[in-house]
């Protein structure tokens, strides 16, 4: 475990070399921060596929976690609207039986409805969880402000070990099934 570390690191470090074209101190501050952490998941959230609406298990605390976060800044609508961009990842979840999915959608209290609504309308074939009080977010205070960061591969222990969208470029996909494999 401990030589995974310095992988993981250039990993990670490599995905934002390739985004930026230089990882600056902060950013490199940040995602070591993120390597240090370990990610709790709420109590109190909602799952819903298919329009179906149930709590949320964590069922397979066993296996790796692919985290999508959607705070209350970006345009919940928006993002439920193009879910199905999603369906290579979840694809590549049930197939490659490596990790789980976990897309989350932590919405302020005025939208909470309305976001409820549009996932259960949108009858969206993969399991999407709805923060009920944000708790999300106040369990993982390592998670930044800065959306780039709301992407990220947990290992079995729930710690991060890639952060990024690997569906951004060609690049970023090759380190996330590198680091999947590792």
């Amino acid at each position: 475990m401990t030589r995974r570390l310095p992988i993981t690191l250039f990993i990670i470090l490599t995905f934002f070399i390739v985004c930026q074209g230089c990882a600056s101190k902060e950013t490199r501050r940040t995602v070591k921060a993120m390597l240090k952490s370990e990610l709790i998941l709420p109590t109190n959230m909602l799952e819903i596929t298919n329009g179906i609406v149930k709590t949320y298990h964590d069922n397979d605390i066993n296996k790796a976690l692919m985290v999508i976060y959607y705070d209350k800044a970006e345009c919940g609508s928006c993002r439920i609207s193009k879910l199905n961009m999603l369906d290579t990842l979840y694809n590549l979840s049930e197939t490659s039986d490596k990790f789980n999915m976990l897309v989350v959608f932590s919405p302020n209290e005025e939208e909470f409805n309305e976001i409820l609504s549009l996932l259960k309308d949108k009858q969206y074939p993969y399991p999407v969880t709805l923060d009920i009080s944000g708790d999300f977010l106040r369990l993982n205070s390592f998670i930044p402000e800065d959306s780039r960061f709301h992407c990220f591969l947990t290992d079995s222990n729930r710690k991060p070990v890639f952060v990024g969208n690997p569906l951004y470029s060609t690049e970023l996909w090759n380190l996330f099934i590198k680091t999947l494999n590792h």
